[in-house]
């Protein structure tokens, strides 16, 4: 398991708020989560640094972008891309199997596209027994398990 990041730091002169951003998450390999980011505020006012990008995780996704200011401290949704982190870039085989879950995914809404809409929305999600007999029937030997937030992609050989 690699280290998470530092987190920012915050410098305020006479009335000001600063927080520094959160450093993100340590994950897998030699890869270092990124630093969070400074806040510096010379008079009144309120700086927040943006949050260090998370490292990359077991299944080979790259370390995932960090929130920038705006979305930590929940503002206008317009203001959330600036100052949030990039992601890192995912494992090849990661790449290969996210190509074959939107195909798998594209396939069923095909399928059934009176439920389609509402797997577009994102009020449902394919089944996830489709999903893993879609892949079975395509040679694939791994399988997508449910998460908090969506499907869990297994653990890649020499990744953990």
């Amino acid at each position: 398991m690699s280290e998470g990041g530092k987190g920012g730091d915050a410098r305020v002169g006479r009335d000001g708020v600063g927080i520094g951003g959160q450093g993100g998450d340590g994950g897998v390999g030699a890869g270092i989560a990124g630093r969070g980011g400074d806040a510096q505020v010379q008079g009144d006012g309120l700086a927040r640094g943006g949050d260090g990008g998370n490292a990359g995780t077991p299944d080979g996704r790259g370390g995932r972008g960090a929130r920038g200011p705006g979305e930590a401290m929940g503002h206008r949704t317009e203001y959330w891309r600036f100052g949030a982190g990039g992601a890192g870039a995912n494992h090849p085989e990661y790449e290969r199997r996210l190509q074959l879950l939107i195909a798998s995914c594209r396939d069923y809404c095909t399928m059934f596209p009176d439920r389609a809409r509402y797997i577009e929305a994102q009020i449902d999600r394919v089944p996830i027994s489709w999903t893993n007999l879609w892949l079975q029937e395509r040679g694939e030997n791994w399988r997508v398990e449910l998460g908090l937030e969506g499907y869990v992609l297994p653990a890649l050989p020499g990744l953990k």
